[in-house]
């Protein structure tokens, strides 16, 4: 895979396909002008025949409170070891 062939690769998606994201299990912590976002989410995606994708990530977001604003300081997405994946034949084999 090439860095020229990437954004290509990334646009191709089957008509047929429809996700679906669930948000759950959020919390958030204020201390002052700091708060930290933490939650779950599962992204089911069905298409490719009968196949279906799942898989689940945990998010964190920093915010920072400047002149009455909340402003977005980081972020942080961490794919949990519980996935169902399948592979569908609109996918090319990423052996380039």
């Amino acid at each position: 895979m090439t860095k020229a062939r990437l954004p290509k690769r990334l646009s191709t998606h089957p008509p047929e396909s429809e996700q679906r994201r669930d948000v759950r299990d959020a919390r958030v912590r204020v201390d002052g002008g700091m708060a930290v976002v933490n939650y779950l989410v599962s992204i089911t995606e069905e298409g490719c025949g009968n196949a279906k994708l799942f898989f689940e990530f945990r998010r964190t977001e920093v915010f920072q409170k400047k002149n009455g604003t909340w402003l977005a300081i980081a972020a942080r997405e961490r794919i949990l070891p519980i996935n169902y994946r399948a592979l569908c034949a609109w996918w090319p084999v990423c052996d380039e």
